[in-house]
């Protein structure tokens, strides 16, 4: 578009030049009851017209003018595109940072949650606590494990945005 645009700032600079156009014709004419003459007439013609426009009121200026507007409104609307698009992109990074840093956290929540349940099930077996606290401790691992598996899907589903916005996707 932008190249169209500046192709038509060039053809309205071209106003400013003649027009010149070419004529040519060739005729034969036959004329009767012209008493007493009688006319065969061959005739044939060849012109050069030219047309130059010395005062248009200012014409061919507000057409190049608009014509570069348009060129500048093209080239700020691509700018435009590229902006969003890199903040698009951006925004998805960022996100995909976010998301590490928590599955990364998950992790972390998930191995603990393993190693108290741990504990807590040593310290069941040797008397030392309750059933319902052993209880608690699995079901707080399984909540971390859950968490985990959510994190994971999250960054997997960033990481395939982001891609489809980059266009690299597979």
């Amino acid at each position: 578009g932008i190249r169209a645009a500046e192709e038509n700032v060039r053809a309205a600079r071209g106003a400013h030049w003649p027009t010149l156009a070419l004529t040519a014709g060739y005729d034969y004419e036959h004329a009767r009851n012209l008493a007493p003459f009688n006319l065969n007439n061959k005739t044939s013609h060849v012109g050069v017209v030219a047309v130059w426009d010395i005062f248009a009121g200012g014409l061919h200026e507000a057409t190049i003018a608009e014509a570069k507007a348009r060129v500048r409104q093209l080239a700020q609307q691509r700018q435009r595109l590229i902006l969003a698009i890199a903040a698009e992109l951006r925004q998805y990074h960022d996100s995909a940072e976010v998301a590490l840093a928590t599955l990364e956290l998950q992790q972390e929540a998930c191995e603990l949650s393993a190693r108290v349940r741990d504990d807590v099930q040593k310290a069941y077996q040797a008397g030392s606590t309750t059933l319902t606290r052993l209880n608690e401790a699995q079901t707080d691992l399984v909540r971390a494990e859950g968490s985990l598996a959510a994190a994971r899907i999250q960054l997997r589903q960033i990481i395939e945005e982001f891609q489809l916005a980059a266009g690299t996707a597979r």
